[in-house]
Protein backbone atom coordinates (compact mmCIF):
# COMPACT_ATOMS: atom_id res chain seq x y z
CA UNK A 1 0.00 0.00 0.00
CA UNK A 2 1.27 3.75 -0.89
CA UNK A 3 0.50 6.45 1.45
CA UNK A 4 0.99 10.09 0.55
CA UNK A 5 3.94 11.39 2.90
CA UNK A 6 2.99 15.02 3.14
CA UNK A 7 1.16 17.73 2.70
CA UNK A 8 -3.12 18.01 2.91
CA UNK A 9 -3.41 14.30 2.13
CA UNK A 10 -0.59 12.99 4.40
CA UNK A 11 -1.07 9.53 5.91
CA UNK A 12 -4.06 8.57 3.21
CA UNK A 13 -3.71 5.25 0.53
CA UNK A 14 -3.79 5.30 -2.50
CA UNK A 15 -3.71 2.52 -5.03
CA UNK A 16 -1.06 1.40 -7.36
CA UNK A 17 -1.08 -1.16 -10.21
CA UNK A 18 -0.25 -4.53 -10.23
CA UNK A 19 2.42 -6.37 -11.64
CA UNK A 20 6.03 -6.10 -12.79
CA UNK A 21 4.96 -3.52 -15.79
CA UNK A 22 5.03 -0.28 -12.65
CA UNK A 23 7.61 0.18 -9.98
CA UNK A 24 6.08 2.94 -7.30
CA UNK A 25 8.77 4.73 -5.82
CA UNK A 26 9.09 3.87 -2.61
CA UNK A 27 8.15 6.49 0.19
CA UNK A 28 11.60 7.11 1.47
CA UNK A 29 12.80 8.09 -2.14
CA UNK A 30 9.42 10.25 -2.38
CA UNK A 31 10.35 11.84 1.07
CA UNK A 32 13.84 12.39 -0.05
CA UNK A 33 12.42 14.15 -4.09
CA UNK A 34 10.12 16.59 -2.27
CA UNK A 35 13.13 17.35 0.91
CA UNK A 36 14.37 18.48 -2.08
CA UNK A 37 12.31 20.47 -4.38
CA UNK A 38 11.15 22.41 -0.43
CA UNK A 39 8.98 25.31 -1.19
CA UNK A 40 9.33 24.87 -4.94
CA UNK A 41 6.37 22.94 -5.14
CA UNK A 42 3.73 25.21 -3.38
CA UNK A 43 1.84 27.18 -6.80
CA UNK A 44 4.04 24.88 -8.90
CA UNK A 45 2.46 23.46 -12.55
CA UNK A 46 3.76 19.86 -12.29
CA UNK A 47 4.24 17.09 -14.99
CA UNK A 48 4.36 13.67 -13.77
CA UNK A 49 5.43 11.79 -16.84
CA UNK A 50 5.55 7.92 -16.47
CA UNK A 51 3.09 8.52 -13.48
CA UNK A 52 2.10 5.01 -12.68
CA UNK A 53 -0.36 5.02 -9.65
CA UNK A 54 0.56 9.13 -9.77
CA UNK A 55 2.07 9.03 -6.05
CA UNK A 56 4.65 11.92 -7.17
CA UNK A 57 2.04 14.27 -9.20
CA UNK A 58 -0.30 13.38 -6.12
CA UNK A 59 2.22 14.06 -3.65
CA UNK A 60 2.91 17.27 -5.33
CA UNK A 61 -0.64 18.36 -5.08
CA UNK A 62 -0.97 17.53 -1.73
CA UNK A 63 2.02 19.28 -0.77
CA UNK A 64 0.37 22.53 -2.45
CA UNK A 65 1.22 22.38 -6.37
CA UNK A 66 -1.28 24.29 -8.50
CA UNK A 67 -1.64 21.96 -10.85
CA UNK A 68 -0.11 18.23 -12.08
CA UNK A 69 -0.25 16.25 -15.28
CA UNK A 70 -0.09 12.91 -15.15
CA UNK A 71 1.25 10.74 -18.59
CA UNK A 72 1.56 6.75 -18.89
CA UNK A 73 1.52 4.34 -21.69
CA UNK A 74 -0.18 1.42 -19.41
CA UNK A 75 -4.25 2.00 -19.56
CA UNK A 76 -4.85 0.24 -16.22
CA UNK A 77 -2.07 2.95 -14.30
CA UNK A 78 -3.88 5.78 -16.28
CA UNK A 79 -7.29 4.40 -14.54
CA UNK A 80 -5.98 3.70 -11.08
CA UNK A 81 -4.47 7.71 -11.87
CA UNK A 82 -7.60 8.62 -11.95
CA UNK A 83 -9.66 7.27 -9.28
CA UNK A 84 -6.45 7.88 -6.91
CA UNK A 85 -6.83 11.90 -7.97
CA UNK A 86 -11.15 11.55 -7.08
CA UNK A 87 -10.34 9.67 -4.04
CA UNK A 88 -7.81 12.51 -2.68
CA UNK A 89 -10.24 15.41 -3.90
CA UNK A 90 -7.43 16.72 -6.66
CA UNK A 91 -9.29 15.76 -10.21
CA UNK A 92 -9.87 19.27 -10.63
CA UNK A 93 -6.44 20.53 -10.74
CA UNK A 94 -5.55 17.94 -12.91
CA UNK A 95 -4.99 16.16 -16.29
CA UNK A 96 -4.20 12.81 -17.67
CA UNK A 97 -2.68 11.86 -21.22
CA UNK A 98 -2.94 7.70 -22.13
CA UNK A 99 0.06 7.53 -23.95
CA UNK A 100 3.67 7.20 -24.79
CA UNK A 101 6.02 9.68 -23.45
CA UNK A 102 6.73 10.78 -26.93
CA UNK A 103 3.04 11.11 -27.52
CA UNK A 104 2.42 13.84 -24.26
CA UNK A 105 5.32 15.63 -25.01
CA UNK A 106 4.02 16.27 -28.46
CA UNK A 107 0.10 17.34 -27.12
CA UNK A 108 2.29 19.10 -24.46
CA UNK A 109 4.16 21.53 -26.74
CA UNK A 110 1.10 21.65 -29.19
CA UNK A 111 -0.97 23.39 -25.76
CA UNK A 112 1.75 25.21 -24.92
CA UNK A 113 1.88 23.85 -21.33
CA UNK A 114 5.35 24.58 -19.47
CA UNK A 115 5.97 23.17 -16.17
CA UNK A 116 7.68 24.40 -13.03
CA UNK A 117 8.42 21.07 -12.11
CA UNK A 118 9.24 17.82 -13.71
CA UNK A 119 9.25 14.56 -12.18
CA UNK A 120 10.50 11.82 -14.09
CA UNK A 121 10.31 8.18 -13.09
CA UNK A 122 10.79 6.07 -16.53
CA UNK A 123 11.15 2.22 -16.51
CA UNK A 124 14.72 1.37 -15.52
CA UNK A 125 15.45 -0.15 -18.53
CA UNK A 126 14.47 2.87 -20.94
CA UNK A 127 16.53 2.81 -23.82
CA UNK A 128 18.88 6.49 -24.41
CA UNK A 129 17.22 7.46 -20.87
CA UNK A 130 20.41 9.76 -21.01
CA UNK A 131 18.76 11.60 -23.49
CA UNK A 132 15.10 11.97 -21.56
CA UNK A 133 15.67 15.34 -20.13
CA UNK A 134 16.78 17.12 -22.85
CA UNK A 135 13.04 16.22 -24.92
CA UNK A 136 11.83 18.38 -21.87
CA UNK A 137 13.14 21.48 -22.23
CA UNK A 138 10.20 22.83 -24.44
CA UNK A 139 7.80 21.76 -21.69
CA UNK A 140 9.91 23.53 -19.23
CA UNK A 141 9.11 27.04 -17.56
CA UNK A 142 11.44 29.75 -16.71
CA UNK A 143 14.23 28.08 -13.90
CA UNK A 144 11.77 24.41 -14.39
CA UNK A 145 13.16 22.04 -12.01
CA UNK A 146 13.77 18.08 -13.24
CA UNK A 147 13.96 15.32 -10.82
CA UNK A 148 14.93 11.75 -12.52
CA UNK A 149 14.47 8.66 -10.57
CA UNK A 150 16.75 6.25 -12.24
CA UNK A 151 18.67 3.19 -11.18
CA UNK A 152 22.30 3.53 -9.86
CA UNK A 153 25.27 3.42 -11.86
CA UNK A 154 23.45 5.09 -14.87
CA UNK A 155 25.30 8.12 -15.83
CA UNK A 156 22.89 11.10 -16.31
CA UNK A 157 25.26 13.67 -16.29
CA UNK A 158 25.18 15.42 -19.28
CA UNK A 159 21.49 16.67 -20.11
CA UNK A 160 21.43 19.67 -22.11
CA UNK A 161 20.02 22.67 -22.10
CA UNK A 162 19.64 21.19 -18.66
CA UNK A 163 21.87 22.14 -15.64
CA UNK A 164 23.10 19.21 -13.56
CA UNK A 165 22.67 19.77 -9.59
CA UNK A 166 23.23 16.93 -7.60
CA UNK A 167 22.45 13.24 -7.67
CA UNK A 168 21.29 11.36 -4.42
CA UNK A 169 21.54 7.52 -3.64
CA UNK A 170 18.79 5.48 -2.09
CA UNK A 171 19.06 1.91 -1.97
CA UNK A 172 19.50 0.62 -5.53
CA UNK A 173 17.42 3.86 -6.74
CA UNK A 174 19.35 7.25 -7.83
CA UNK A 175 18.01 10.42 -8.05
CA UNK A 176 19.27 13.17 -10.24
CA UNK A 177 17.76 16.96 -9.98
CA UNK A 178 18.48 19.09 -12.71
CA UNK A 179 17.78 22.93 -13.47
CA UNK A 180 16.72 24.94 -16.41
CA UNK A 181 18.64 28.14 -16.04
CA UNK A 182 16.24 30.81 -17.24
CA UNK A 183 14.08 28.23 -19.90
Amino acid sequence: MIRIIGGEAKGRAIEAPGGVSTRPTRAIVREAMFGMLQSAVQGSRVLDLFAGSGALGLEALSRGAERAVFADKDIRAISIVKRNLSKLGFSEKASIFCGTYDFALRKLMTDNALFDIILLDPPYNLQNLEKLPGCLAPVAARDAILVLEHANGVPIHEAAPWEYIKMRKYGDTSLSVFHLNGG
